[in-house]
């Protein structure tokens, strides 16, 4: 509370700048976010054809898969897809207090998937006056090669498939390990 708005977004743009030239490095962020990568590939192919798979997180039965993870795992995520996201009220790619990633596997009626990303997240002044009293905000992320302009950007599912496989290095997944830890 003891900054104003104009003072929090400049030391946001600063942090944004020194947290980019680290954490969206291409090597490091294909090292560090290859497993997450992997593993929300392997759940949504899952989840798209009902039929277990290894390396997923959670079941094909289930219709919500929610991953809990730092804010350097969006920059990884960014990174390897080329993502970038405009919240209002924050500097471009900032990932403020309760961020959120989405990545939606949608199938219309005649059975065709498209794969929608998002970003939600609330404005700073939201924040201030209490997170019960706004509701967040929702902002469509056009994944490159892929995206097209329509409505939440959607993307093939196909397409996102091989652009998502080829995003990351099987050489840095391990696999999921069920249970409790060794």
């Amino acid at each position: 509370g003891h900054l104003t708005a104009g003072e929090l977004t400049n030391l946001m743009a600063v942090r944004g700048v020194i947290i980019n030239a680290y954490w969206r490095t291409p090597y490091l962020a294909r090292a560090r976010g290859s497993a997450l990568a992997s593993h929300v590939l392997r759940s949504m192919q899952q989840a798209a054809t009902g039929v277990a798979t290894t390396g997923t997180l959670g079941s094909p039965s289930d219709r919500l898969l929610l991953v809990m993870g730092h804010d350097s795992d969006f920059y990884f995520l960014g990174s390897m897809l080329d993502l970038h996201w405009l919240t209002p009220g924050y500097p471009p790619d900032s990932t403020p207090p309760n961020m959120a990633l989405t990545f939606e596997l949608w199938r219309d009626p005649a059975g065709h998937r498209t794969v929608r990303a998002a970003v939600t997240t609330q404005r700073p002044d939201a924040l201030r006056a209490g997170a019960a009293a706004h509701s967040p905000d929702r902002v469509p992320v056009f994944i490159p090669g892929c995206s097209v302009a329509a409505e939440g950007y959607p993307c093939d599912w196909d397409t996102f498939q091989r652009l998502l496989g080829a995003a990351f290095d099987p050489a840095f997944v391990r696999p999921v390990v069920e249970g409790p830890p060794q």
